[in-house]
């Protein structure tokens, strides 16, 4: 019962009302006992959607597109072992001193070459510089303000003694006079001395004779007075003469001093590569010609590629006086250098062949028909032989 009059409160039902419509089928619509019925479709509205559940992870990154692969330009390049590859000038003279061959095989594309390079010396494994460009490392140059890349010149100061009777140079980078084998670029009178090479780009020269018994190099004094303060001798350790005044080499770190004319041969003696071989296979030197021509006997010695007497130095055998003037030599020595670049007919890479070679194998140059005797470039495979002066006649590769 209520109270103040109200109406009783009906019992509650025993089934709550159902939350989701039920569609229950009357009696007597079974499609069994009836033919069906067609109707008009009734719009039955869709299922209300539901909230997302939250996600406790982010959901997975879409994948992007592929880019094109670069070639990655790494720190080191290392050999077989895992040892770190430096770069060499004197590959070619560091070999035939090893195996009495000049010639370099990259141990990656199998090719040969005679120049500088990437190299192990603990494994001897070698990166020729084509290979270290395609996997994106530049190799060290040294180049004039024009942007030409300098040769290695061990001839650039007899040179330029010959041409206008100056002695030495002035490095274009130190502004110091020095007499020395040098860097050079001959279209624009570039030069840059060992010191300066070293500092700036830490490439050494292939072959320096100039050093001390720890293998340092020698500064140049133009005056002795310049290198020491008191007035005393020092001793050529060489050929232990004493000496008071002039020029001289020495290495202010351990002591060692040469004098000049010790200093000259040693510098005469510097070949461009160990290729400069005469018939007898022995080492060509620079040397004045009118001296050798006395010692000789000769009325006249000639270049054995462009034929011309008329020279001051040249590069000769005491021996046999064959010779290279300073001006072929120096054409001679680039395209050493990057023979292996050329090709012979048949598409193999060409190599250099000394005089000694040539001489005992009597080899002809297959363009012009001439034997030659100072050296030709050549192909082992198919017996190809070319001369100095027809090489340019084949495609670099």
């Amino acid at each position: 019962m209520g109270c103040c009059g109200s109406k009783p409160v009906p019992p509650p039902l025993s089934n709550p009302p159902l939350t989701k419509l039920e569609f229950v089928k009357p009696p007597g619509t079974d499609s069994s006992s009836r033919p069906p019925v067609h109707h008009d479709p009734v719009h039955v509205p869709p299922p209300p959607q539901r909230e997302p559940e939250p996600v406790l992870n982010d959901p997975p990154k879409a994948k992007k597109a592929k880019a094109v692969a670069k070639v990655p330009k790494p720190k080191k390049f290392e050999c077989d072992s895992g040892h770190e590859l430096l770069w060499y000038s004197d590959l070619s003279f560091y070999y035939y001193k090893l195996t009495q061959s000049w010639t370099i095989r990259c141990s990656i594309c199998q090719k040969i070459y005679s120049s500088a390079g990437w190299h192990c010396r603990s494994c001897n494994f070698d990166m020729c510089e084509d290979c270290s460009h395609h996997l994106g490392k530049e190799t060290p140059k040294i180049k004039c303000e024009s942007g030409h890349e300098c040769i290695w010149s061990p001839e650039t100061i007899f040179i330029y003694n010959e041409n206008s009777g100056s002695r030495g140079f002035r490095c274009n980078i130190c502004q110091e006079v020095k007499f020395e084998p040098c860097w050079n670029c001959p279209t624009c009178s570039f030069d840059c001395c060992i010191a300066c090479a070293i500092k700036t780009q830490n490439i050494h020269p292939p072959n320096d004779n100039l050093t001390c018994t720890e293998f340092h190099h020698l500064t140049y004094f133009k005056e002795i007075k310049s290198h020491i303060s008191d007035e005393i001798a020092l001793v050529c350790d060489k050929c232990k003469s004493e000496f008071t005044e002039g020029e001289c080499f020495c290495c202010t770190e351990h002591g060692y001093d040469l004098c000049m004319k010790c200093a000259e041969k040693k510098i005469k003696s510097t070949a461009p590569h160990p290729g400069y071989l005469c018939r007898e296979n022995k080492k060509l030197k620079i040397e004045e010609v009118e001296m050798i021509k006395e010692e000789s006997g000769e009325d006249e010695i000639l270049c054995e590629i462009c034929k011309k007497s008329d020279m001051k130095y040249a590069y000769l055998c005491r021996d046999c006086t064959q010779c290279y003037c300073l001006k072929c030599s120096r054409i001679l020595s680039g395209k050493i250098s990057k023979c292996h670049k050329l090709h012979c007919k048949n598409g193999h890479q060409l190599k250099w062949a000394s005089s000694s070679e040539a001489e005992i194998k009597k080899f002809k140059c297959d363009t012009c028909a001439k034997s030659y005797s100072t050296g030709l470039f050549t192909c082992g495979e198919c017996n190809f032989n070319i001369c100095i002066n027809h090489l340019d006649l084949q495609k670099s590769s």
